[in-house]
């Protein structure tokens, strides 16, 4: 075998090895919904942000629909996030009207103390927050 032919080999095989390590898709996700009331009153509009304590992923993100009820997406549209303990952070929605007249305890915020653990397969994670 010549030099060229070993080299297009070589090649072949890193292009090949590549597209494998491109496909598989990321990491393994966990089905988490539930519901988030708000001074006990289920409410809509509020941003959920779970952030991952120990591992090396993206964050998880969701908004409440009316009812108060949420379904966590991974980046790229994907439902679910990984295994894993995550931070929770809420936060009020923005929307085109700008943000709602309610808000959120700043201890629910960036510096939350919340914490949830997500296991494989289905999570149903309800939260209770409070305004003050």
């Amino acid at each position: 075998m010549n030099t060229c032919q070993r080299f297009f080999l070589l090649f072949s095989v890193a292009v090949v090895l590549a597209v494998l390590a491109g496909c598989s898709g990321g990491p393994s996700l966990n089905e988490v919904n539930g519901t988030v009331t708000l001074d006990g009153t289920p409410k809509g509009g509020i941003g959920i942000r779970f952030d991952p304590i120990t591992l090396g992923t993206a964050p998880g993100f969701s908004t409440t629909q009316a009812d108060g009820t949420y379904v966590v997406f991974y980046p790229g549209a994907k439902q679910g996030i990984p295994a894993g303990e995550y931070k929770v952070v809420f936060f009020p929605q923005e929307t085109d009207d700008g943000l709602p007249d309610w808000k959120i305890a700043p201890k629910y915020g960036e510096e939350s103390e919340v914490r949830a653990t997500v296991n494989s397969g289905r999570n149903t994670l309800n939260f209770d927050i409070t305004s003050n």
